[in-house]
């Protein structure tokens, strides 16, 4: 990956659990409940905890920043906001352990399957196909019944 890039999507990663007020007005209009905004920093912090405990057990993993940003993103983006906006999950903190947990299996096949392949670590395209072969194993995949 070109190291402007590798750069880029470094701090997006870093910066994204900040949830700016633009970006916090953007949501009040999906949440009908001021309260979901504090479990959407629950679920960023969640999921952002969930990737670089991952990485941080691994000593010799390397998970590009292009695939922590797009693991993240999608699991807050395309998941939590609507499941937790739609109250769809009455346990919102077993909501974010099966994020997480998912978040893992995802890594676990991503890794596993690029172990030998090369040496700049997990792309996010690695992550797209991890997601896709992992899919009916995931926790969240009952939740996510709306999305077929």
């Amino acid at each position: 990956m070109d190291q402007e890039y590798h750069e880029i999507y470094r701090k997006m990663y870093e910066e994204y659990g900040s949830l700016r007020p633009q970006y916090g007005v953007r949501l009040s209009r999906v949440f009908e409940d001021p309260g979901s905004q504090g479990e959407l920093r629950s679920a960023v912090t969640r999921i952002k905890s969930a990737i670089d405990g991952y990485v941080e057990t691994r000593d010799s993993l390397s998970i590009r920043p292009d695939a922590k940003y797009f693991l993240l993103s999608n699991f807050v983006q395309v998941i939590l906001i609507p499941v937790i906006a739609a109250d769809a999950y009455a346990d919102v903190k077993q909501l974010l352990e099966d994020a997480a947990a998912d978040v893992t299996i995802v890594l676990d096949e991503a890794t596993q399957s690029t172990a030998d392949e090369r040496d700049e670590g997990v792309s996010s395209h690695d992550i797209i196909q991890s997601i896709n072969n992992v899919w009916y194993r995931l926790k969240l995949t009952d939740a996510l019944q709306w999305m077929k």
